[in-house]
Parts: C-alpha cells; sequence; structure tokens
C-alpha cells in the first residue's frame, strides 16, 4: 500500500511553516508538467525530491522559486506567498547549473557577498557584519583557502560548495537545492551533507531534488516521488518501498525486481 502524507494545510485551514503546495497545476504551452500538486515540508526536515528525469522535479523548482507561473494552485512559505518569501531572503535556491560566465573575473568572496545584497543598502557597500558573515559561510564549506580564487577556476564540487556558502550568507531559512551532488567529488558530498544536516537540525527547512535513491537514506528523514504529481511523501522507509517506486519511475507492476535495483 503506497504512502501518501495528509496535506497539514488542508485539514487545519491555515499555513504551516515550511513550505506548503496546495492544488499546484503548471504546464508548458499547453501540456501538463505537474497536476493536482500538494505536499507540506516542515521546518526541522531535509526532504528528498525524487522523480525520473522529465517527471516535474525542474518544473516544480521553477514554481517555487518564481521562475514560472502555475496556472492554479497556492505556493507559501512560512505562510507568506512566494514574492514575499524571496524578497525578504528566506528561500536560497543552489540550481543544478548556475548560468554565469565562469571567465569573469569573480572571486569566491564575491560571489557568497551576493547572499548579502537583500540586506545592504542601494549602493550594494559591504559592511563588518557582512563581511563576518561571508567568512563564516566560506569557513562552513571549508573554503577558507579558496576565498580569493576566481570562480572559474574551481571543480564542479568546490563551485556547488561556493552557492551553498552563498545561501548560508544570506542566513535563509529555506533552501532548495536541484542535484547537489551530481559531478561533486566525495569531499564536496561530505561536505555539503553536513551542512544540510546540520541546517536542519537547526530547524531550516531544506528541500534536496536527487536521482541517487540509494544515498537518500543517509541524507534525507523523508522523501517525496513525484511524477507529474505527489505519489508519495513521509518517511524514507514508508516511502522507497516498490510499489511507490514503480508508480514513480512508470515501472510495471508485475517486474518485482526492478524497484529493488532503484535503489541498490
Amino acid at each position: 500500500m503506497w504512502t501518501m502524507r495528509r496535506n497539514h494545510a488542508a485539514e487545519t485551514g491555515h499555513d504551516p511553516t515550511g513550505i506548503t503546495v496546495q492544488d499546484l497545476n503548471a504546464s508548458y504551452e499547453g501540456v501538463s508538467a505537474l497536476h493536482d500538486v500538494c505536499l507540506n515540508v516542515e521546518p526541522g526536515h531535509l526532504c528528498g525530491l525524487v522523480g525520473m528525469n522529465g517527471a516535474g522535479k525542474s518544473t516544480l523548482f521553477k514554481a517555487l522559486m518564481g521562475v514560472i507561473t502555475p496556472d492554479s494552485g497556492t505556493i507559501r512559505f512560512s505562510g507568506m506567498t512566494g514574492r514575499q518569501a524571496r524578497r525578504s531572503g528566506m528561500i536560497s535556491y543552489v540550481p543544478q547549473q548556475e548560468d554565469i560566465d565562469w571567465s569573469f573575473p569573480l572571486l569566491v568572496e564575491d560571489v557568497v557577498m551576493m547572499g548579502r545584497y537583500g540586506v545592504q543598502n542601494w549602493l550594494r557597500t559591504p559592511r563588518r557584519q557582512d563581511r563576518e558573515a561571508v567568512r563564516a559561510a566560506i569557513a562552513r564549506v571549508d573554503l577558507d583557502d579558496f576565498a580569493h580564487r576566481q570562480i572559474g577556476s574551481l571543480s564542479g564540487g568546490q563551485r556547488k560548495r561556493v552557492f551553498l556558502a552563498r545561501g548560508l550568507a544570506q542566513q535563509a531559512r529555506i533552501l532548495l537545492l536541484d542535484e547537489p551532488f551530481a559531478g561533486v567529488d566525495k569531499r564536496s558530498e561530505y561536505t555539503i551533507v553536513g551542512v544540510l544536516r546540520d541546517l536542519a537540525s537547526r530547524g531550516a527547512t531544506v528541500l534536496v531534488a536527487s536521482h541517487d535513491l540509494h544515498a537518500l537514506p543517509n541524507l534525507c528523514d523523508e522523501a517525496i516521488l513525484i511524477n507529474h504529481t505527489v505519489i508519495a511523501h513521509g518517511p524514507i522507509d514508508e516511502v522507497l518501498e516498490p510499489y511507490s517506486l514503480s508508480r514513480a519511475f512508470g515501472l510495471e507492476d508485475t517486474d518485482d525486481a526492478a524497484p529493488q535495483e532503484l535503489t541498490r
């Protein structure tokens, strides 16, 4: 029997803290990408967003970040609209790939300082507290020796850590990460996992899109399976079971071995 977490907002009539999505529908040129998506990720939870390519993970992130306008439905962050939450600096997003010119003479500390723009004046003149926040964020992702390096000279894993540090400097309470472990080295993966776990333990809400099913139990305490709609949402051991995995990955119910292969 597959498991879906009941939506707290629908039960209580108010928005809980964290990420709440209710009856979300989104499409591209008339083709449905998401339908009837309902989910609630509460503070203090590190939640994995899992689905095959084309299942709607990136579309959901784009809707959460206001990059696309959903056809219908509501999105709330700690009771705020997406626009309110983004303007307040509550949300930090680490995309799978940053659309930047890697040859541009931008230093690591410059990128991390971007996380402080929301609390600076219109001239974006760094204050002492901004510099301290940037130094602390860089140290937290173990890149102290790279603060004055040009961003393009770093490895893929180091770049991912830089953009995570940007979110830390921003002091965001909700973090969205799209495939943060894709193409990263083991040291970067270990560092990122440690930071994310620590953030969740301190009350942050963390949503991580990942295709690495076998690694999820060591990273997340809950997971969302998605295939254009939410298939299952709950504790890892309840969600990563054969029937739910079959529905999420479009496998035949008669192929009993296929779901187990996904988590190996």
